[in-house]
């Protein structure tokens, strides 16, 4: 039911979140529930990166991933696009901030919203 009745109102742009109480439901479900139907309104979009210790397992392991982290070397970190290797040998102090650029340059990155 909060599908249909609040689903429509988001979608067409007539509010910017969801708040659903229910005393007989459990949180975990209320929460899944309102972001699930926020994510099928596109007003929140979910990625996942995967982060693996090993170049060896790390590729099979990461198939379903968005975006890969793969140790690739002693203090060096391989990014991946899906399956697909995208930049070798970065060092692991420039890491995190390589893994946010290509997040960036693929159209996946989202800032966070400003607060009042």
């Amino acid at each position: 039911m909060a599908g249909s009745s609040a689903g429509a109102l988001l979608v067409d742009g007539l509010g910017d979140g969801l708040l659903l109480e229910a005393s007989d439901q459990e949180y975990e479900f209320l929460r899944n529930t309102s972001f699930n139907l926020l994510q099928g309104c596109r007003m929140r979009n979910t990625k996942t990166i995967a982060i693996m210790g090993c170049i060896v397992n790390g590729p099979g392991e990461m198939a379903d991933a968005d975006f890969g982290y793969v140790g690739g070397s002693p203090g060096k970190i391989d990014l991946y696009v899906g399956k697909t290797v995208v930049k070798r040998g970065i060092a692991m102090e420039h890491a995190t901030e390589a893994l946010i650029q290509l997040i960036k340059d693929n159209g996946r990155w989202v800032d966070p919203p400003a607060e009042d």
